[in-house]
């Protein structure tokens, strides 16, 4: 169950449920799908953080979608590590981390298939995009930056969302905003922008379909020293 997801972060993988031979098989997995597992711990607050949106997004009234905007890119790096590696090591389930980028050059690359193909037969296009729609929690980052012409496949990012949605898959999708509050924030402007680069239909989907949290990092007061006085 989703209320289940624990707090099992890359430094803090002792709050997994799962002990030995399990454990080791799931870090395993992640490790080998390119998450950093001795990455080092972050500052208590970026942990607060997490830990807010861990028991928002898995917690009791889970959000299921949620757009994530941040003006602070560390704590998205943070994000598109700690989450997914809490939810594998809490469920046993797959965890993917995606952009929007990266998904129109696979696409790019991609060699069209048999539909009636096995997975092992895949080309490496084609497995990177069923991953990225089977997964079973997908963090999709930097929403809004995409290579120009990235809207020719707005049909296969359709396809993606269509199928987390039916089959009722958690996804975040990140979004690094400058803004310092939300009131700042034109919800409307920005999907426009995002209708750009993945097209109208899909942005008008994640826009209805997920919660808005924004994330904001103050900016730390840094003291001018006059190099003349040292």
């Amino acid at each position: 169950m989703l209320a289940d997801v624990k707090s099992a972060y890359p430094w803090d993988l002792d709050k997994s449920p799962f002990k030995g031979y399990d454990k080791r098989y799931i870090e395993d997995k992640l490790s080998s799908t390119g998450f950093d597992m001795n990455i080092k711990k972050p500052d208590d607050a970026t942990i607060v953080k997490l830990d807010k949106l861990l028991e928002g997004f898995f917690g009791q009234d889970a959000l299921n979608w949620a757009v994530v905007f941040s003006n602070d890119m560390t704590f998205l790096s943070h994000l598109a590590l700690a989450i997914p590696v809490a939810f594998s090591m809490s469920t046993k389930r797959r965890s993917f981390v995606t952009t929007t980028d990266k998904l129109f050059h696979n696409f790019l690359g991609a060699i069209q298939a048999s539909k009636n193909y096995e997975f092992e037969q895949m080309t490496r296009e084609q497995r990177y995009a069923e991953n990225v729609k089977e997964a079973g929690l997908l963090v999709w980052e930097q929403l809004s930056v995409s290579s120009a012409g990235s809207i020719k496949y707005s049909g296969k990012y359709s396809s993606i969302l269509q199928h987390r949605q039916l089959y009722n898959l958690p996804t975040i999708f990140t979004v690094h905003s400058p803004k310092i509050s939300a009131k700042k924030v034109n919800i409307e402007q920005f999907f426009s922008g995002i209708a750009t680069k993945i097209g109208d239909t899909n942005a008008d989907h994640i826009k209805q379909s997920s919660m808005m949290i924004w994330m904001m990092v103050k900016p730390k007061k840094v003291t001018l020293v006059n190099m003349g006085d040292m």
